[in-house]
């Protein structure tokens, strides 16, 4: 599994393991396939204020993306499979807010014609291409 974690918004001092990006600190972890709340404990149990990458704004979401297709982290690290990231459907109704900070997701971060898996337990991963797709979030692993 990949399963990106970010931790002390604000700061660039990051965690061993951790690579700087903006103001955050992210770590792109592939040693095992998790679902969405494995994922997010993980991220928890890494670094301190850990969780799942919330992309809250168009430069974060823009910082991230060079950061995942620079030289040393291209789509060939990433095992084959999307990352998950914090994004959680609100009560079955194809709305998604960031788990952590309960902020909206903004529509413009999604594949054309998603969100489209309405479901009481869908999450968000993050494809190697760009940007954002809905996924079953409960699922034992990331296969649809």
């Amino acid at each position: 599994s990949t399963t990106p974690e970010t931790t002390t918004p604000g700061s660039v001092d990051c965690p061993p393991e951790f690579d700087p990006v903006g103001s955050s600190c992210y770590l792109l972890q592939h040693s095992e396939r998790l679902n969405w709340n494995d994922a997010q404990a993980a991220c928890a149990s890494k670094a301190s204020n850990g969780k799942l990458m919330e992309l809250e704004s168009q430069d974060e979401l823009d910082r991230v993306l060079q950061y995942l297709t620079a030289d040393s982290t291209d789509c060939s690290m990433w095992g084959g499979y999307p990352i998950w990231i914090g994004g959680r459907e609100q009560r079955n109704t194809n709305s998604f807010s960031w788990f952590k900070s309960g902020l909206p997701v903004d529509v413009d971060y999604w594949y054309t014609d998603r969100p489209n898996l309405a479901g009481e337990y869908d999450a968000m991963v993050m494809g190697c291409v760009s940007e954002c797709e809905a996924l079953k979030g409960m699922r034992d692993t990331h296969d649809t």
